[in-house]
């Protein structure tokens, strides 16, 4: 699980720490900098599986990712992730002397390997022991040392599955798309091939799988009993999704076409997928709000914090938020929400709702969601009062 993410010099985002639990939710106005957090977790996604030179192009690249601009010596991108019960923390530095410096550490102490690569060189060898690039460097003897090699290769491996993640910002309309079946589908950030990935559970070999999604999906939404996915006629290997309706008079299943459900059902429907899916290893969910009627913000809320805890799904799955809706926000706890500004000067600044002076007690009165819409961000951080 990721448990905090430290960025320096990176965008928006001068000296930045955010901690982060198992069901988190960021909000803040429009440039504030939370789309700059999860580009720092992308940037360090792409880095397990490419190599550093590839992704880190030129001087123009270096303004474009650095601190307004400037012509700071670095940037860092650090984080601290839970294998089990070890902590573990991985570095990237990228230094204006075109110099990535990878610092590797397990539970906060040493010894922290620090592996040097040159950004003009970059060649780098695929450790296939442990699935990760590792880094070839003349006079080095990690490519030759085992025990070293296979110590990178299993925190990357361990980093990637981490945060190797799709940013999810699904669509109820194209959630209805017809798609070709595929043996390896991944839920696409759109959503779009919603019906590949239910396809592929269903036809897995753990049949329990579509009976546990279709028991959670008619918890959810009582009316429907589970789903069905026909063949689309003249479009060889197309399928399309159709829900099967509770018949309280125990006659035939009695079905409807996905174009006729509510966009509630099609985003339940979507994130069931996802947690039943073993990839992506997080999930994280852009504007979950958008297209829902009020009444299903709830439901979604629940929905995602029972994946974060494994109450729903093969496996506890952390899930990470971002909102713009008091509503959404009025089902979800201070612990578990991070608000995001942005100051002229220092840049973002992230302070976890629970940290809001006398929090509890005006939760007494007014709820989360309530609470930032009276008060906006920066009124809210201070403690005042509505």
């Amino acid at each position: 699980m990721l448990a905090r993410l430290h960025v320096q010099n990176f965008k928006c985002l001068r000296d930045v720490d955010i901690a982060f639990g198992p069901f988190t939710v960021l909000i803040g106005p429009n440039d504030s900098g939370k789309s700059s957090i999860l580009d720092a977790l992308r940037i360090l996604g792409r880095t397990m599986r490419e190599p550093l030179a590839d992704i880190f192009r030129g001087d123009d690249e270096w303004r474009h990712l650095a601190w307004k601009g400037t012509n700071v010596s670095s940037f860092a991108l650090e984080v601290g992730y839970k294998n089990g019960p070890q902590e573990r923390t991985y570095k990237l530095v990228l230094s204006a002397l075109n110099v990535f410096e990878e610092h590797i550490s397990e539970d906060n102490a040493g010894p922290v390997h620090v592996f040097k690569v040159p950004r003009r060189a970059g060649t780098r060898l695929r450790d296939h022991a442990g699935g990760a690039f590792v880094p070839s460097i003349k006079g080095s003897n990690i490519a030759a040392d085992h025990s070293l090699r296979s110590f990178y290769g299993s925190h990357k491996s361990d980093l990637h599955a981490l945060v190797e993640i799709p940013r999810y910002h699904l669509n109820p309309e194209h959630l209805r798309s017809t798609a070709p079946t595929l043996r390896d589908a991944v839920l696409a950030p759109t959503g779009d091939n919603l019906v590949a990935v239910l396809d592929r559970l269903i036809s897995g070999p753990d049949r329990s799988v579509i009976v546990r999604l279709e028991k959670a999906l008619h918890e959810a939404i009582p009316t429907i009993r589970g789903i069905s996915l026909p063949a689309v006629a003249g479009q060889a290997g197309t399928k399309t999704l159709e829900f099967v309706l509770d018949n309280a008079q125990n006659g035939p299943p009695v079905t409807i076409p996905c174009a006729h459900a509510s966009d509630g059902a099609m985003l339940l429907t979507a994130f069931l997928a996802l947690a039943f899916s073993d990839e992506p290893g997080m999930i994280l969910v852009e504007e979950p709000e958008n297209g829902l009627h009020p009444s299903r913000l709830r439901e979604v809320v629940e929905m995602l914090r029972k994946i974060s805890t494994g109450a729903v799904g093969n496996t506890p799955r952390q899930v990470i938020v971002t909102t713009h809706s008091p509503l959404l926000l009025n089902y979800t706890q201070p612990e578990e929400v991070r608000i995001v500004q942005r100051d002229r000067e220092r840049g973002t600044i992230v302070t976890p709702m629970s940290d809001v002076p006398d929090v509890h007690e005006l939760l007494d009165e007014f709820g989360t969601g309530e609470l930032w819409y009276l008060l906006g961000e920066q009124a809210l951080v201070e403690g005042k009062k509505p």
